[in-house]
């Protein structure tokens, strides 16, 4: 049988979900509405709470956390990973997935979605079964720079540079190697990527290995 609307148990009930709802709808626009300090505007709080550390902040409020988290906010370094998934199926080649370490939070997290040219990317070999093939990377400018890599058949894997913004968490591609690349050596001259050396896709028979690149390569 439903219940009447005079029944006062159904009433009782309705008045309870409207008083909640009502409480949280409050409690979420108190929320939001909260200044960072009282009695200051907010553009001019937040010139003060800029000087405290992040780790500070994040301890003391919930408006202080989110702050630490916006584009206006002076930007904290956070540790960033390649590696494979924890788990995978049986006979599926794992692609590599990039994930992030806050500090401040002390969380790790998942950056998505990825580039798909980390499925090419090979990290483990029958060939080199005591060891990792190695992956060249660079923070430069604010920006993670993927460099070089190599594919399961030995290969340059990167065609061009990988460019992640951590800022808006976004890939993005730099100008094309003239001459892709492996096992090279990376550095930076303040807002310029240097790229030298390496093993690139030529195979020579005499000796079996691919030749080595003695170039230099700078990307401003």
């Amino acid at each position: 049988m439903a219940p009447s609307f005079d029944d006062p148990i159904f009433i009782s009930r309705a008045t309870t979900t409207t008083t909640a709802y009502s409480k949280r709808r409050k409690l979420m626009d108190n929320h939001h509405q909260q200044p960072l300090l009282p009695g200051l505007p907010d553009h001019i709080a937040q010139l003060c709470l800029n000087l405290v550390p992040p780790s500070t902040l994040y301890s003391v409020c919930h408006p202080w956390r989110r702050l630490i988290y916006t584009s206006s906010f002076p930007p904290f370094l956070s540790l960033y990973t390649l590696s494979f998934p924890a788990t995978t199926s049986s006979g599926h080649n794992p692609t590599l997935q990039l994930s992030s370490f806050d500090p401040i939070s002390s969380n790790w997290s998942i950056i998505t979605p990825p580039t798909p040219y980390l499925r090419h990317i090979c990290l483990r070999h029958p060939s080199f079964i005591a060891r990792n093939l190695p992956m060249q990377s660079i923070s430069v400018a604010g920006n993670l720079v993927l460099l070089a890599g190599t594919t399961g058949d030995l290969l340059p894997a990167l065609p061009h540079p990988l460019i992640f913004n951590p800022q808006s968490k976004t890939w993005s591609s730099g100008p094309p190697f003239s001459t892709p690349r492996r096992w090279c050596a990376a550095g930076a001259s303040r807002a310029a990527v240097v790229v030298a050396s390496g093993i690139g896709s030529h195979f020579t028979q005499t000796v079996l290995v691919q030749a080595p690149l003695h170039t230099l390569l700078i990307y401003a």
